[in-house]
């Protein structure tokens, strides 16, 4: 006899590779796009195109990011605008951070081996 598991982690597909949860979280963007584009305007083709953007910007969104597939997109994008935003740590080899990261390396390198300096005289 086979394992046999309780759950899978394998995703519902409903039509095309979408599965039940995207295809339900779409409709559920889909329309209350669509209720806002009604409240904004009266034109029924600005409504019928505004919800066919909706539509097209989602399911691209939701996608499988091309760099990480375990990922969406979307998810992906806000990952990239927050690391694009928060300052970095060190900008070169000839700044003030640079050198005082030199150091810190330096003395922890320095505590190592005066460690093993110990432990092999201790032998």
């Amino acid at each position: 006899m086979g394992y046999i598991p309780k759950t899978t982690k394998q995703p519902v597909k409903v039509f095309m590779g979408i599965s039940a949860i995207r295809l339900a979280l779409g409709i559920i963007v889909v329309f209350t796009v669509n209720l806002a584009l009604s409240n904004i305007s009266e034109s029924v083709l600005l409504q019928v195109v505004g919800s066919i953007i909706a539509l097209i910007l989602y399911l691209i969104l939701s996608g499988k990011s091309p760099s990480n597939p375990n990922k969406l997109l979307f998810v992906s994008m806000i990952d990239f605008f927050i690391f694009f935003l928060t300052p970095k740590k060190m900008y070169g080899n000839r700044t003030e951070e640079y050198k005082r990261y030199c150091e810190r390396e330096e003395q922890k390198n320095g505590k190592k081996a005066k460690g093993r300096k110990e432990q092999q005289q201790e032998e």
